[in-house]
């Protein structure tokens, strides 16, 4: 009888026929937050939220604020301090919601302007998207003059969006953020563009808008700091240009100076910015303002009550 012989396997079914192993357990890849350590110093926590963000964990310093973490309020606010202070580590937003996550008060002001000043001058688009997602209940107690510089450099039709939801004060406070930040040529098109819109009127015996931004112009181009002042129609706005470029023209010739504020309308605005110039002056060279202030072009400009209040709060008699 011819012999049988096992059929000869095909190799991949011989593997087929191994028994499969038990399928792995499922692990996530993703881990969970890790909880912070118990509170020793500022130094030790600071360490920990390093190593979280260099495991890409930039949410970590929140965990620090939250209440069951047992923070005092001076540790929270020592914890800020240093976080803000490496703040080109951190993710920007995170800092904002940790700031406004204190109490009001002095500290937060002074740590909100920090961050958005920094924020805004190195990244006015990413700043701005913060700003513009935040409740109007909330942006009322918000410090904006510190961003004026980097939303001095976005569209205007976009910064005025975003003003729409300020009430007076904010407004107001833009408003003297923008009219300090004109830093370079060409750039107060834009921001005398954002200041209109607002449509702010100057106020009194303040610092206008209107002043501050006339002083930066006149410091960087004067000829066209004149342009724009003769294009002004309002004015009351017109006036506070004028009194901020007599300012500037003053530093170096006082007389000049309270010529141009001369040339001011409204009475009362004209009288302030007299005796700003003059008290001034007083205070640098008291010598020359005094003979100045008897000599006959000061009799033609100023009245005799007004000669006569810078005398006597000199402890001088009064010139007939």
């Amino acid at each position: 009888m011819g012999s049988w012989k096992q059929p000869a396997q095909n190799p991949e079914s011989a593997k087929s026929s191994e028994a499969s192993p038990a399928p792995a357990a499922v692990t996530s890849v993703k881990e969970l937050p890790s909880k912070p350590p118990p509170f020793v110093s500022v130094t030790a926590s600071m360490e920990w939220v390093k190593r979280q963000m260099e495991k890409g964990d930039f949410e970590a310093a929140e965990l620090l604020f939250r209440q069951e973490a047992g923070l005092t309020l001076e540790q929270r606010l020592d914890m800020a301090e240093q976080l803000l202070r490496n703040y080109r580590r951190m993710e920007p937003r995170v800092l904002a919601r940790l700031l406004l996550s204190l109490p009001e008060g002095d500290a937060r002001s002074r740590m909100l302007n920090q961050l958005f000043f920094q924020w805004a001058s190195d990244d006015a688009d990413d700043a701005m998207r913060c700003l513009e997602g935040m409740p109007a209940e909330q942006l009322k107690k918000f410090p904006l003059h510190n961003t004026g510089l980097g939303l001095s450099r976005l569209p205007a039709e976009r910064v005025l969006a975003f003003a729409a939801k300020l009430d007076d004060r904010g407004r107001a406070f833009l408003a003297e953020g923008l009219a300090g930040s004109v830093d370079e040529l060409g750039s107060w098109s834009n921001t005398s563009a954002m200041l209109a819109g607002l449509n702010l009127k100057p106020d009194g015996e303040a610092v206008s808008t209107e002043w501050v931004l006339a002083v930066n112009m006149t410091r960087l181009a004067p000829a066209e700091a004149e342009a724009y002042i003769a294009a002004e129609s309002d004015p009351a706005r017109r006036a506070e240009l004028l009194g901020g470029y007599a300012w500037i023209a003053g530093v170096d010739d006082p007389v000049r100076g309270i010529l141009l504020d001369a040339q001011i309308e409204s009475g009362k605005m004209r009288e302030g910015h007299f005796r700003r110039h003059v008290n001034a002056w007083l205070s640098t060279d008291r010598a020359a303002a005094l003979a100045w202030l008897r000599g006959d072009e000061a009799a033609q400009i100023l009245s005799p009550e007004q000669r006569a209040a810078f005398f006597r709060s000199n402890g001088l008699e009064v010139v007939r």
